[in-house]
């Protein structure tokens, strides 16, 4: 698919998920059709694609199960360098890729994380709920936040 124009519709962009069943989030980047077939797509600024882009794009297939459509599964290299140039002098400088769907390695690779990290303890960071760009006023000290602790200054 790479290097030739394409048309695709898009349908979202940037699709935040969470998947309760086996403990993981993301971002897909785009759903779209192309040629009337629905995909979804992760964009990556690599020359090469990985077996975890394959890996990583699959499961966010699996978040989305519960849709009624079979999506197929592209990566799209933006700034890829590889394409020749044409006659007219011009390179494209993209390639879209069908992949695989992969989710079976991703379920195994999860399996070997949960042997790696059982018995530890998971860091935590505790962030404000709300972040104001206004300075204080002279009767509110500046409070900044260090773990639990509270320090006025």
């Amino acid at each position: 698919m790479g290097g030739a124009a394409i048309g695709a519709a898009a349908k979202k962009e940037e699709v935040n998920f969470v998947k309760d069943v086996h403990h993981y989030a993301g971002t897909l980047d785009l759903l779209c059709k192309i040629g009337g077939e629905p995909y979804l797509i992760d964009f990556k600024t690599s020359q090469r694609i990985w077996a975890e882009h394959e890996i990583q794009v699959s499961a966010y297939k699996h978040a989305l199960e519960d849709r009624p459509v079979s999506l197929k599964l592209a990566i799209l290299q933006v700034g890829y360098r590889g394409n020749r140039t044409r006659q007219d002098g011009t390179r494209t400088m993209w390639k879209l890729t069908e992949v695989q769907d992969q989710f079976d390695l991703f379920l195994a690779a999860r399996k070997i994380w949960e042997k790696e990290t059982e018995g530890v303890e998971v860091f935590k960071k505790d962030y404000p709920l709300a972040v104001s760009l206004v300075p204080p006023t002279k009767e509110q000290p500046k409070k900044v936040g260090v773990g639990k602790k509270v320090i006025k200054k």
